[in-house]
């Protein structure tokens, strides 16, 4: 066989192998971006989940009259309730055990402080005014549960980063120096990132609440 025809062979074997890898390397690359989309998914959903959870008490505060908004307020607190649980299970089931503990310390928390909320606004007066809109003593005596959700979002950011932008984060939140290169920003910790309420600056010199609110 001419030398010309088994290098025509060889060339062909080659670029088909090429070929072959280029297609693995799509199907790797896609099937991490899948997955890491897959988590994404699921760390919004736990997050929406126990966020609508700790609004409960502020819903109930302001429920109408109606018997069936009353109804449909519980219907609605116990889908959240049972969305939260099958958050907390999906986690635990995804293998992420850092990610699932600050989860279950999230749920603990809510359950001990937001479920006594909830608890005491059904049995609290219902708002009649525009001006009883203004629930500062609430979203205090919620604190603990905003700092908890805060720590969890904390995780949530740093979950699915790539291996690569997991260390350059890693590098500029713990060596304050990097943040003096050009063009390198350190990462906001989660005191500088806590946003303060409205009613927490605004309160007059009796201790009352200022003008503004809980929204």
């Amino acid at each position: 066989m001419p030398s010309a025809a088994i290098a025509g062979q060889w060339y062909t074997v080659a670029a088909a192998l090429i070929a072959l890898f280029g297609v693995l390397i799509a199907l790797i690359v896609n099937g991490v971006r899948a997955e890491r989309q897959r988590k994404r998914d699921l760390h919004a959903r736990a997050l929406a989940a126990i966020t609508a959870y700790g609004e409960m008490p502020y819903r109930i505060r302001r429920r109408p009259h109606c018997a069936e908004h009353r109804a449909r307020l519980s219907d609605e607190l116990s889908l959240t309730k049972a969305e939260v649980d099958t958050c907390q299970v999906l986690l635990a089931a995804d293998g992420d055990e850092r990610l699932s503990d600050a989860f279950d310390a999230l749920y603990a928390v809510a359950r001990r402080i937001v479920g006594k909320e909830a608890h005491e606004a059904w049995k609290s007066p219902v708002i009649e005014s525009d001006e009883q809109m203004n629930q500062g003593e609430l979203y205090r005596r919620l604190s603990e549960f905003t700092s908890q959700r805060d720590a969890f979002a904390d995780h949530l950011r740093v979950a699915t980063l790539p291996a690569p932008r997991r260390l350059s984060r890693w590098i500029r939140l713990h060596w304050a120096w990097t943040a003096k290169l050009p063009r390198v920003r350190t990462p906001m910790s989660a005191e500088q990132r806590q946003i303060v309420a409205p009613q927490d600056l605004a309160r007059n010199p009796s201790g009352q609440d200022g003008a503004l609110g809980k929204s």
